[in-house]
């Protein structure tokens, strides 16, 4: 997305890394709400700079909310996928914290005892209990197996105030995905020689972290508050869905 961003013609704030503007909206700063800016703040910063794009990768903090002067979109993804994807991302990059073994013994660990969580996304276990619930319901100290409906409840009402909510599975259509882009007023970027979506920014293309089915199994159990919450966006109509576009 950061990529065809650019190619679109966005004006994207800076500095950033890969979109995120350094210092307050990146991976690294989750847990730092000392570092999130009033929304007078960051629309005086875009208009002055005149940038027009702009990416998140920390939890919602309701500074983040700016609904009167910003647009927001996003993507969710089924919610084993994502911790597969996870696991071998972190196997090649972050190999300390990839061992799958050592994630769902500590994941299961915590949830026999739960205690202070933090404010962070980093430990693993995060992404493995309901990361996208947590992420968007600002909802990461939660203690493991802590999610419920009232944290889904939360983030539906904000995912409400997006005028674009999609599927990554969307994306894989080219129907679909045309018209995501024909709202974001982009081009499509179409598939490269890979069969990815535009650019690969994460390039891992191998299984590194099998999950075995009695695993897949025990963590659709632990994730079913996110498997609710991705399962509340209707597949993307190519004719348009009110419920999705606003």
């Amino acid at each position: 997305m950061c990529a065809s961003a650019k190619q679109s013609g966005e004006s994207v704030a800076s500095p950033h890394q890969n979109c995120q503007w350094q210092g307050h909206d990146t991976y690294t700063d989750s847990g730092h709400r000392e570092r999130g800016l009033s929304c007078q703040d960051r629309a005086a910063y875009f208009r002055v700079f005149n940038f027009s794009y702009a990416q998140l990768e920390h939890e919602l903090w309701p500074s983040d909310l700016c609904w009167d002067h910003f647009v927001y979109g996003i993507a969710l993804r089924e919610p084993v996928e994502l911790i597969h994807s996870e696991l071998n991302y972190r196997t090649i990059h972050y190999p300390k914290d990839a061992n799958k073994r050592s994630a769902l013994d500590d994941l299961r660990r915590k949830m026999e005892a739960p205690g202070p969580a933090g404010e962070d996304q980093a430990p693993m276990w995060k992404f493995m209990d309901n990361i996208q619930t947590r992420l968007i319901a600002d909802a990461l100290s939660v203690p493991a197996g802590g999610i419920n409906m009232t944290h889904v409840r939360r983030a539906r009402r904000r995912l409400a105030k997006f005028r674009v909510v999609v599927r990554v599975v969307d994306l894989d259509d080219w129907l679909r995905r045309r018209r995501v882009f024909e709202l974001l007023g982009w081009p499509d970027p179409g598939y490269n020689d890979r069969g990815s979506l535009g650019p690969n920014a994460n390039r891992v293309h191998q299984d590194f972290a099998h999950i075995h089915d009695s695993e897949i199994r025990w963590l659709r159990h632990v994730n079913r508050f996110d498997t609710a919450l991705y399962n509340a966006i209707p597949s993307l109509e190519v004719e348009g869905d009110e419920r999705l576009f606003r």
